[in-house]
Order: C-alpha cells, then sequence, then structure tokens
C-alpha cells in the first residue's frame, strides 16, 4: 500500500514537472552603453595593456593555496603539541592535513621540520625535496627547504 502511494506521488511529480511551459533560458538584453571609438587614432594613442600573470608576480603577491578551516584547525593543534613536546601527536595532525590536501608545499615542509625534531633525518629529507617540488614559483619556501637540506647534510 505505502509503495502504491510513493509510485503515484512520483507520477504527479514527473507530470507536473512536465507541464511546466518552456522558459528560455538567456533572455535578448538590448545594450545602453555607448559604442567605442575604434578610429586608428585612439587606439595609437591608447597605453598598451600590461598583464601580469601569477609567473611574474613577486612571491608576495603569488595566490597560494587556500587553507580550509580543517586544516587551520589541524596546524593549530599540532603547533600546540609540538611545543608541549608531544613531536609525535603533532606528526600525526600534519600528516592529518596532509591527507586533505596533499599539494600543499607549505604542510609538507612543516612536517619535514618535524620529522628532523624527532631524529628522522632521511624522511625529513625526502619531504623536503617533495616541498621543493610542490612549491612551483614560491622561491621563499624553496630557500628555507634548501637551508634545513644544508642542515642535514651537514650533521
Amino acid at each position: 500500500m505505502q509503495f502504491c502511494f510513493r509510485s503515484i506521488g512520483i507520477v504527479i511529480f514527473l507530470w507536473i514537472i512536465g507541464c511546466t511551459p518552456n522558459r528560455p533560458k538567456y533572455y535578448p538584453v538590448e545594450s545602453k552603453i555607448d559604442k567605442p571609438n575604434l578610429s586608428t587614432e585612439s587606439l595609437q594613442s591608447a597605453p598598451p595593456i600590461i598583464r601580469k600573470y601569477p609567473a611574474d608576480l613577486p612571491p608576495t603577491l603569488q595566490k597560494k593555496p587556500a587553507l580550509n578551516p580543517a586544516i587551520i584547525a589541524l596546524l593549530n593543534e599540532a603547533d600546540i603539541q609540538s611545543r608541549s613536546g608531544d613531536l609525535n601527536s603533532a606528526a600525526v595532525l600534519l600528516e592529518r592535513a596532509l591527507r586533505i590536501q596533499p599539494r600543499n608545499a607549505e604542510l609538507t615542509f612543516k612536517l619535514a621540520e618535524l620529522r628532523l625534531k624527532q631524529s628522522q633525518p632521511k624522511l625529513a629529507q625526502d619531504l623536503l625535496n617533495k616541498a621543493i617540488f610542490l612549491a612551483g614559483n614560491d622561491q621563499a619556501l624553496k630557500q628555507r627547504c634548501q637551508l634545513l637540506l644544508q642542515q642535514i647534510n651537514l650533521q
């Protein structure tokens, strides 16, 4: 009986949807904007348009991947755990953040720093190489990775 009412309800719903009038998706709009003057004189006197692409911008202005609130919370908690001396819990939190955003070079660098504090230089070195690869145009992060790699190699 219940199946029958559901079936009838679905049929009525589909019938109502099918009976709606077809409306155009786009409505024509007449432009009331004056057409620009495209004479050769105005084009020659206009300044050239210079576009800056992300690769041309300085590292401070390049767009970095946005951190979602879960990653921010995990980073804060990992920082607290690290300061209190619980490096294993901090590593677990950073690994969880990396599972959410696996191509985040900054998170990879932070985990490498933590692995170095845990006396795991080989793992830290591998993570730093990955962070350099993921850093892209972020020269500041690449330099920090290189400095940490040099410290590992001196040990």
